[in-house]
């Protein structure tokens, strides 16, 4: 008698792009946040407040399903590195995915001016380690070494329930103020000049303050921690962030709204796009943290 085939759960995937185990979980918070909403309504006000709890749970799942990945690597246009790789980038990231415990994230590189890195975590989606084309010319490639070991360790540190639930809520909120403000009245001409978010002012305090509360400058300093330890010098990791934040000042990096978080350094420099998107730690703090003064 022939034996069944065996079937790998792992491979069962029920939505339309690739889930990771942390990402089922973020999902199945949201379908049980819904279901609660449903029974909630329904408990306050019997079939009336059954259809109110249902237009509110079916306007979560929609939201949360268009908007809770910021496209940061379409909008950057960023290309995925396979085959020949000259910066040793994929070499890096595979040695610091082994030696921190995580699954290598996919490496990509965008054209851009700044000098600048980020990391999207496995999570809703696969994980992501990101350079700009400036980096790869103005840094040398031990320091390249040292980005690709840090964004490794951002991987690991966004690899969570708490920041990808955080991440997701606060992104959804901000896509949909976006939608919204697309049909203001002044935005409805493409070439018009007086383009207005107000939306978008009123949601970024409230998602501010949710990815703060996921990303805190305590997690930014952990990370340092871990990745000075690992590259055996606490200066090296010092003198990059050092570099980085001094470019980011003359060469700032346009993003999308919410996204600071992902990269290693405030890619804004001096532009004030409000404290609150901010979850930064200021870069003297880290650097006296890891060099013991500052400046370097």
């Amino acid at each position: 008698m022939r034996n069944p085939a065996k079937i790998d759960l792992k491979s069962l995937n029920f939505f339309p792009f690739s889930l990771s185990r942390i990402g089922l979980q973020v999902w199945a918070f949201v379908i049980l946040l819904a279901i609660t909403l449903m029974l909630l309504g329904f408990e306050i006000s019997g079939r009336g407040g059954l259809w109110l709890g249902f237009l509110i749970a079916a306007s979560l799942l929609i939201l949360f399903f268009f908007f809770s990945t910021p496209p940061l690597l379409n909008f950057l246009k960023a290309q995925e590195i396979k085959g020949h790789d000259a910066d040793k980038l994929m070499f890096y990231t595979q040695k610091y995915s082994r030696i921190l415990g995580v699954a290598a994230p996919d490496v990509f590189i965008f054209p851009s001016q700044s000098v600048t890195a980020f990391a999207i975590g496995q999570g809703i989606q696969h994980s992501a380690v990101a350079v700009s084309s400036e980096l790869l010319r103005r840094l040398r490639p031990e320091e390249v070494e040292v980005v690709i070991a840090s964004l490794v360790g951002f991987v690991r540190s966004h690899s969570h329930f708490n920041f990808n639930l955080a991440s997701g809520f606060s992104h959804s909120l901000i896509g949909f103020a976006q939608l919204l403000d697309s049909y203001w009245p002044t935005n409805w001409k493409s070439n018009s000049k007086m383009k207005l978010s107000p939306f978008l002012s009123l949601t970024l305090p409230l998602a501010g303050a949710v990815l703060r509360f996921a990303q805190t400058s305590q997690k930014h300093f952990d990370n340092d921690e871990i990745i000075s330890h690992v590259l055996g010098d606490k200066m090296r990791l010092a003198q990059l962030l050092w570099k980085l934040d001094s470019y980011s000042q003359t060469l700032p990096l346009d993003i999308l709204p919410g996204t600071n978080h992902f990269f290693l350094a405030n890619p804004e420099g001096l532009k004030d796009s409000g404290w609150f998107l901010d979850s930064h730690p200021k870069i003297d703090q880290r650097i006296r943290r890891l060099a013991g003064h500052y400046p370097l």
